[in-house]
């Protein structure tokens, strides 16, 4: 399915993905669009249904995913702890016998969007970017060298191997990154401070 869900007209922001715009783990909407207003989402679509938004930004080539939750944890090793034929090897045969039983829950993504935020409580507003939902999203370049052999899960591969740094990143509704480069309050004197201190410690000061 991807028909619109009707945007109410004081959309402020609107954010065009021409790769799928991932809404969820069951739905992704291919050249999709989603629109904010305040720090909600209030509606995504295919191009071409898009209300007029105070401010725009194109994603083109972009991948664009529910902002993530959590992307490190250990919570699945208690499925595998004190495993018999595992405990009394080395290191390699710890993680060569534990890891095959963990290889089922590998879907990073989900674990990291609606998995931890139903670890939070709160999968009705956190992990995915449905109408109502917070407007909490990540845009990454891909990166042909990074999904080289990325087949069969292109979304596994980018999500692991990708870069690092994202180009545009909005939490709740704001504008944190933008064109890969942060864009927050005060930025500069925190550096500077951070700066400081750092000298001090380091007997540079």
């Amino acid at each position: 399915m991807t028909s619109a869900v009707e945007a109410p007209v004081q959309t402020v922001l609107l954010i065009r993905v021409a790769e799928p715009l991932v809404v969820d783990g069951e739905r992704e909407i291919p050249g999709g669009w989603l629109a904010v207003t305040g720090d909600r989402v209030t509606a995504v679509g295919p191009a071409g249904s898009e209300p007029e938004p105070r401010t725009t930004i194109s994603a083109a080539g972009r991948r664009g995913t529910p902002g993530l939750v959590n992307t490190h944890h250990h919570i699945c090793q208690n499925l595998t702890r004190s495993y018999a034929p595992a405990v009394n090897g080395s290191l390699f045969d710890w993680l060569t016998t534990r890891y095959p039983l963990r290889a089922g829950l590998d879907d990073a993504l989900d674990i990291a969007t609606r998995g931890s935020a139903r670890c939070l409580g709160r999968a009705d507003e956190l992990g995915h970017l449905r109408p109502g939902a917070c407007a909490d999203l990540v845009v990454r370049n891909l990166h042909e060298v990074a999904l080289a052999r990325a087949v069969s899960d292109p979304v596994e591969a980018w999500l692991r191997r990708g870069p690092a740094r994202a180009r545009t990143t909005v939490v709740g509704g704001r504008i944190l990154v933008d064109r890969g480069e942060p864009r927050l309050p005060g930025l500069a004197d925190a550096v500077r401070t951070h700066g400081g201190i750092a000298r001090h410690m380091q007997g540079a000061a």
